[in-house]
């Protein structure tokens, strides 16, 4: 019975609302508006002026610029030269501050000195060594029980070697053929 009450309310409100539609659109008047009476205007279109085109002889502008062309990086050829390359990089002896205020650690000296070493021609890789690290020739611990230490590594002959960007310092750690 409930439910038969709310079907005719809801279809008594939607008739209410139709036929209230209705009724409202033929009782209302019209709203008139004045329309303003046109007015002709005539269109007077601009015409570009002739331009002159006037070419001038000129010499030409030839320009020196340096290019820097990538070359074939190569390894070292021995320990020695290995040595005398890092003898005249300065990377080691420089103390190095950002302006920011950050820190110019371990990775920082090691990225520059391979930079350096590629733009001399020379191939060297970051290296990351894990904590507790023990150079394989005398056993020396190279980094604490917590921390990582970034350095480089190169390939002379069939020999891998460490070297550490902020001493200079470098030794053997495996063959690698």
């Amino acid at each position: 019975m409930k439910s038969r009450i709310a079907i005719a309310v809801v279809v008594a409100s939607c008739v209410g609302f139709f036929v209230g539609g209705y009724v409202n659109e033929i009782l209302m008047e019209p709203e008139i508006v004045e329309v303003p009476v046109p007015v002709e205007v005539e269109v007077v279109r601009c015409e570009e002026p002739e331009k002159e085109v006037i070419y001038l002889e000129a010499e030409p502008i030839i320009e020196t610029v340096e290019v820097e062309v990538p070359c074939k990086l190569g390894d070292f050829e021995s320990t020695q030269e290995l040595e005398e390359w890092l003898a005249s990089n300065y990377i080691d002896e420089a103390v190095m501050l950002y302006a920011s205020g950050k820190k110019f650690d371990c990775d920082d000296y090691a990225l520059r000195l391979i930079k350096d070493a590629r733009k001399d021609g020379y191939e060297m890789y970051l290296q990351v060594l894990m904590p507790r690290y023990r150079r394989p020739d005398n056993n020396q611990l190279v980094t604490q029980n917590k921390e990582a230490h970034a350095i480089c590594s190169v390939i002379i002959g069939n020999n891998l070697h460490f070297i550490e960007p902020q001493t200079d310092e470098y030794w053997l750690v495996a063959q690698v053929d």
